[in-house]
């Protein structure tokens, strides 16, 4: 992952923050190129932890096509439903149905499915 994010730097300096998020094998080369093809004297580094949920993808047959839907589930096996967002974009725009009314379907009928 990489972020560039618009901050302010000593004596009111606009500057860019670059932030990236690699393995640790990646660190010295990425090191590398930063300080090859950008004007920074420095780098700070520091290792951070990720928590995710349990996650899986399933198929979720709509009035609008099969979609692919990513299903993340909490503590308390509560599923949260993620539908793919450019191929709702895609049904939406062909089908000419708001993007809100696929995301909808898609919710309803994976609720349904993961109820059973």
């Amino acid at each position: 992952d990489v972020n560039v994010i618009s901050v302010q730097m000593k004596k009111n300096r606009p500057g860019m923050l670059l932030r990236i998020l690699l393995s640790p094998e990646a660190r010295g080369k990425v090191e590398e190129v930063l300080f090859r093809e950008t004007t920074t004297l420095g780098i700070r580094s520091f290792e951070v932890d990720r928590v995710s949920l349990r996650r899986e993808y399933i198929d979720v047959n709509t009035k609008y096509g099969i979609f692919k839907v990513k299903v993340a589930w909490t503590s308390d096996e509560r599923p949260r439903v993620y539908p793919e967002y450019d191929d709702c974009k895609q049904v939406a725009r062909a089908k000419k149905v708001p993007l809100q009314v696929i995301y909808e379907e898609i919710h309803a009928v994976a609720k349904k499915m993961l109820q059973e």
